[in-house]
């Protein structure tokens, strides 16, 4: 996890050098497609559905949904996950087109495993478990051309949003690009990597900038 705080500084010397872009945009509704990975379960694939919005000049609420299927084997069965957070954020400007941010919230994971298949007859396997805690986060928003925006991030969680391992915190990160298309409407793709379970997750985005900056 170490290559994120490096990525957070080469940024932070590389993007005030650019051309003047236009300044992260924090009023915006996402919709993502997902497929995630996490040790000993495949082929997680589901959704989000996250939103922000800016109240002040360096102040904005945040909140997100998902939900995600992964595949099992015969003694596990399929592996259900649903995570939500409610955050407020505060974002500075190191730039004309990078901001600093960081953000801290609540956050819940709840799994459930199984039904599995039937091991015998008559014989299902199922167990579910649910936690509720914070997430707390670091990193970088920039927009090294107008349409463009980089973000790197830095989290720490102790549900479970990525790994949905219960026991421990764990530490995520986050690589993110986002091509505004429109005034209103970007695509976008980022990847996330856990400190635990070999977890990661791809998302591509499709964005809507409600309250677009002028």
């Amino acid at each position: 996890m170490h290559k994120f705080p490096m990525l957070l500084i080469a940024m932070a010397i590389a993007v005030p050098l650019t051309a003047r872009a236009a300044a992260p945009d924090y009023n915006t509704v996402d919709l993502s497609y997902a497929q995630g990975h996490t040790a000993g379960f495949s082929g997680g694939g589901g959704y989000q559905l996250a939103g922000s919005y800016a109240f002040d000049t360096y102040w904005y609420v945040a909140g997100s949904y998902g939900q995600n299927h992964f595949n099992g084997g015969i003694l596990t069965g399929g592996f259900f996950t649903r995570d939500e957070t409610a955050s407020v954020g505060l974002h500075f400007a190191m730039s004309d087109s990078m901001d600093i941010v960081v953000h801290a919230g609540y956050a819940t994971d709840r799994w459930k495993q199984g039904p599995s298949t039937n091991l015998f007859p008559g014989f299902v396997v199922a167990t579910s478990d649910n936690q509720d805690g914070y997430d707390f986060g670091i990193g970088l928003r920039a927009l090294p051309l107008d349409p463009l925006e980089l973000k790197v991030f830095v989290d720490q969680d102790n549900v479970g949003l990525l790994s949905h391992y219960h026991n421990r915190s764990e530490t995520v990160g986050t690589l993110a690009a986002m091509y505004k298309l429109t005034d209103s409407y970007g695509l976008g793709l980022s990847y996330q990597r856990s400190s635990h379970n070999s977890a990661s997750l791809w998302m591509l985005t499709a964005r809507w900038f409600f309250l677009p900056n002028q």
